[in-house]
């Protein structure tokens, strides 16, 4: 049986306003997904962006760091031919006491340790025993490692914190000690005194040294942080 005229349309009006309410809310799903999708790009866009730059930073670290490795390398290298190598490249200390080994053993960190050489450390002798440092004093020897050839000379060697120190213990030392300054100021048995002045050769050969074996790790962690941003 037919629907009257007027209920046939009003049944048509609910069907399309059902429809259009479905298609309004596919829409707004639809919006939302879009909007979901731009976010996701721009975000993905920014975090290219932080990695590129990231990658530049290091390379130009890695760069940077390379270069002045290779150039202390070549630097330092100077000795590497020569018939007898000085102990001073033997010699490892702990960053900040270049000076104070410096100091202690002034130009004899350029005499080698091969018998052989004009100029070259002999180690200790058998039934020699160094004296006790003057008490305040510390073995150098605690921030340095070195040959047995040098362990004679060292042990007459005393670090002291400050000149006032040495001043104190200076009447103290034994016939053959010395004390030193971590900053290279010096106290010899004899007394000779030396204050701070210009920084020795050694202790600058020591510094970059140390500056060498700081950069091959700063190098590393450069190298591996660009090789992580380019991946």
């Amino acid at each position: 049986e037919a629907l009257p005229p007027g209920a046939a349309d009003a049944e048509e009006i609910e069907t399309a306003s059902v429809r259009f309410a479905e298609a309004e809310a596919e829409a707004s799903v639809a919006r939302d997904r879009l909007a979901e999708a731009e976010k996701a790009r721009l975000e993905m866009e920014s975090a290219v962006a932080t990695a590129r730059t990231a990658e530049r930073d290091a390379t130009a670290m890695a760069t940077m760091l390379g270069a002045e490795r290779q150039a202390l390398s070549a630097l330092l290298g100077v000795s590497d031919g020569a018939a007898y190598p000085p102990v001073v490249d033997a010699v490892k200390v702990a960053p900040g006491y270049e000076a104070a080994l410096a100091a202690a053993l002034a130009d004899g960190l350029e005499a080698a340790i091969d018998p052989a050489a004009p100029a070259h450390w002999q180690g200790s002798i058998a039934g020699r025993t160094a004296r006790a440092l003057p008490a305040g004093a510390e073995p150098l020897t605690a921030v340095i490692q070195a040959p047995v050839e040098l362990g004679w000379a060292l042990a007459h060697v005393g670090l002291v914190p400050d000149a006032a120190a040495g001043d104190r213990l200076a009447a103290s030392l034994a016939p053959g000690q010395i004390l030193v300054t971590k900053e290279g100021a010096s106290w010899r048995w004899d007394g000779l005194v030396r204050r701070l002045e210009a920084a020795a050769p050694a202790a600058v050969r020591l510094e970059q040294r140390n500056r060498l074996e700081q950069l091959e790790h700063e190098f590393a962690d450069a190298d591996q942080a660009r090789t992580s941003a380019v991946d």
